[in-house]
């Protein structure tokens, strides 16, 4: 529906960031004049754009796309203005006077955490979305099923549309409609998948498998698959890339969709990181005397080791922190009060610094991270901290040898 805001959220890596680039892209190539306003660098955009196909580089120059984004510093200086208006003018004049055909913030949060508890800052977006008359997305990276952050409400209630990209261990993903102002014909989750040069593109019908429950007598297992008929090639073209597959009754296999198949594998299981393999290792903070301590630097690199061996698309950011002279264990203290130990997250004091491992945490998250750090640190601390984050898998070579720093 033209004109009005609609809401992708959903959890780093499902694809929220791809899917506003797409959006963007299509208005662009329909005349419309487009923007995004984001946590990425510039560069991560562009780079994003070349995987999906676009030349975003060229719409900018010809200034149909507009590239802005969030300053370093935008919580502090918007959790110091007198109004979220100040913020939302000064975005407004960046956006030209030109009319504005789809727009895309990338994400909500950076108003909603500098905002406090107020849902001022959330009414004020979306008073300059009803003032642009631009078909939006605004883009949330979690859940707003049942209990969420009630500054949100505004959003919630005004939006046309709220969907659900979800992503499970297995890399199965789909789109759930969570709400919508028009009539669907289903409200049943929609597939969808990722491939570079395309994006978002729905995915064939989910397949059912059943497998026996112990080995059948020749070493062999038998695999049944109950899918559409529409979908009999596809599924056999994806078995055949993996597996050495012998059709029982090939020439009938049109006509009749549940032709049996003999499946023997091509390849390890070990070869495909959704095929088994071990579980997740359940690496916690090293404790003394019940109090949580940092690890220290075999310690650290081990824990990350065992973390990327568990599941090598494992998504996560590093925190360097360099301290002033003297303040070293400070830091280390003031870091394990911070960071979220239930979820995973790991500290670490080696080679004079403070490692910080946040789990599940993209590169454009650790900021925020970053920023709550900083002011506790403002309150109990001295000197300036020096900030570096490498994010897995993007800096996966500076991780590679911070890790071989360690040994």
């Amino acid at each position: 529906m033209r004109g009005r805001t609609y809401v992708l959220s959903g959890a780093p890596g499902t694809g929220k960031s791809i899917a506003g680039l797409q959006f963007l892209m299509e208005g662009v190539r329909a005349g419309e004049r487009a923007a995004i306003l984001t946590l990425d660098d510039p560069q991560d955009v562009l780079g994003q754009g070349d995987f999906l196909g676009f030349d975003i580089a060229s719409e900018v120059a010809a200034e149909r796309l507009y590239i802005l984004r969030f300053q370093l510093d935008f919580a502090r200086r918007f959790a110091r203005a007198t109004s979220p208006d100040e913020a939302f003018a000064e975005l407004r004049s960046l956006l030209g006077s030109q009319p504005l055909g789809r727009f895309v913030i990338d994400s909500v949060v950076p108003f909603i955490d500098a905002a406090g508890p107020s849902q001022n800052a959330a009414i004020s977006m979306l008073q300059l979305l009803d003032e642009l008359g631009a078909t939006s997305i605004v883009t949330y990276p979690g859940d707003l099923a049942g209990v969420y952050d009630r500054r949100l409400d505004p959003l919630v209630q005004r939006a046309a549309g709220m969907f659900h990209l979800s992503a499970d261990l297995h890399r199965q993903r789909h789109i759930e409609i969570r709400k919508v102002r028009y009539r669907v014909p289903s409200n049943a989750p929609i597939p969808y998948r990722i491939e570079p040069g395309a994006g978002i593109i729905p995915a064939a019908e989910e397949l059912r498998f059943h497998q026996e429950e112990a080995p059948s007598t020749n070493g062999r297992q038998r695999v049944v698959l109950e899918l559409a008929p529409a979908e009999a090639d596809q599924a056999l073209k994806l078995l055949q890339s993996h597996y050495n597959v012998k059709l029982m009754n090939g020439a009938a296999r049109r006509s009749t969709p549940n032709v049996p198949l003999s499946v023997m594998p091509a390849r390890r299981a070990v070869d495909f990181p959704d095929a088994g393999g071990p579980e997740s290792q359940n690496v916690a903070q090293p404790t003394r005397s019940g109090a949580r301590v940092p690890f220290d630097a075999p310690g650290f690199r081990a824990a990350i080791q065992s973390i990327l061996a568990a599941d090598s698309r494992s998504m996560f950011s590093i925190v360097v922190l360099t301290t002033p002279p003297g303040e070293l264990d400070r830091a280390g203290d003031v870091v394990l009060r911070t960071v979220r130990a239930v979820n995973g997250d790991l500290v670490a004091v080696a080679n004079n610094q403070v490692l910080i491992y946040l789990h599940a945490t993209g590169r454009k998250h650790a900021p925020y991270f970053v920023q709550r750090l900083r002011d506790t640190w403002q309150n109990v601390g001295h000197g300036e901290l020096i900030v570096d984050t490498l994010g897995y898998p993007g800096d996966q070579e500076r991780i590679r040898t911070l890790l071989n720093s360690l040994a």
